[in-house]
């Protein structure tokens, strides 16, 4: 690329006789052998230098703009419309000063938003990254989506603030003393998981759970505390592995209580009695989201008969809203 010329055109910038051509003239310019104003000529040559030094100045609104190679903006950069970077080797965002884009940012695969010194990166719309690394400040007012195998790094003094939503398809690494803060009622989520719950055993419905004795859940079920709940973590099913009908016909079922400090223990919801019929699963389904100060407990009690029931394990399916 040429070097940047020194020197701007000046034209009738400080006198001389301008003045704007009419429009028959502006529309088909001048003819053959016609003489031009002088005038008019300065009219033009004076429109053209206005033009070139406001583009000098730097205060230029650009539409459509495509860079096949590298795009460095030393000062303040506005985008109303989306940012898509090229494929071409070398492209990239490198902003220097303020950089604000209202309808978000797209990189693809393999290529970079840098973010340098104390420069600022205010995105407004969807942002799907395939790889930024920031010094200085980020904010996604939309929501930010790193594609698989990417990342996002931030180093000094960088700060990454998102409004909207946050996907992540890949591992999240902070260095030593560095934190991920949520405002507001942000929090952390995960999707359905399902997880063990741990019985030493095999116990026995008609047995009291010591670690529940403070609450009532009537006579003497089979108690199984749900420990390793978070706030907000949702309780969408449970899984009791049961041995009924030993001796004896028997049956039983699997419900779901909560025991809240300022309503004490509540049932939520009850799953199907088992069928008597030896080795079986028994569950009861539930949409709950967790209090901060709520505790859940899963109670298998006996639905009929006197023989023998054994309750072998425990498995919980729960995500987080």
């Amino acid at each position: 690329m040429s070097a940047k010329p020194g020197t701007l055109p000046r034209w009738a910038n400080v006198g001389g006789a301008i003045v704007v051509p009419p429009a028959g003239t502006q529309d088909v310019g001048h003819v053959a052998g016609e003489q031009p104003l002088h005038s008019y000529e300065n009219w033009y040559k004076n429109l053209v230098y206005q033009w070139i030094v406001w583009l000098n100045d730097g205060d230029v609104a650009l539409h459509n703009v495509s860079a096949t190679g590298t795009l460095a903006v030393t000062g303040a950069a506005t985008f109303d419309g989306n940012v898509t970077l090229g494929n071409a080797a070398g492209d990239a965002i490198n902003p220097l000063g303020a950089f604000t884009a209202s309808e978000g940012i797209t990189v693809p695969t393999g290529k970079a938003v840098a973010i340098n010194g104390s420069s600022t990166l205010s995105v407004g719309g969807a942002t799907t990254l395939a790889a930024m690394t920031a010094s200085g400040l980020v904010t996604a007012n939309a929501g930010v989506t790193v594609a698989t195998g990417q990342a996002v790094t931030l180093s000094g003094t960088a700060t990454l603030t998102v409004n909207g939503t946050t996907t992540l398809n890949d591992n999240v690494t902070l260095a030593s003393n560095k934190n991920i803060t949520f405002q507001g009622t942000g929090k952390i989520k995960h999707p359905s998981r399902g997880r063990k719950i741990a019985i030493l055993g095999p116990q026995q419905v008609g047995t009291v759970n010591t670690a529940a004795l403070t609450v009532n859940f009537g006579a003497n079920p089979f108690v199984i505390p749900l420990g390793g709940m978070w706030h907000g973590e949702r309780i969408i099913s449970i899984t009791a592995d049961i041995v009924d009908g030993i001796g004896a016909a028997s049956t039983c079922r699997l419900k779901l209580y909560n025991n809240s400090f300022a309503f004490g223990a509540q049932l939520v919801a009850t799953g199907s009695t088992s069928s008597g019929g030896g080795h079986q699963q028994i569950s009861v389904s539930a949409t709950s989201t967790l209090a901060p100060d709520d505790e859940w407990y899963a109670v298998i009690e006996r639905v009929t008969g006197t023989g023998t029931i054994d309750v072998y394990g425990c498995d919980l399916q729960d995500d987080s809203i």
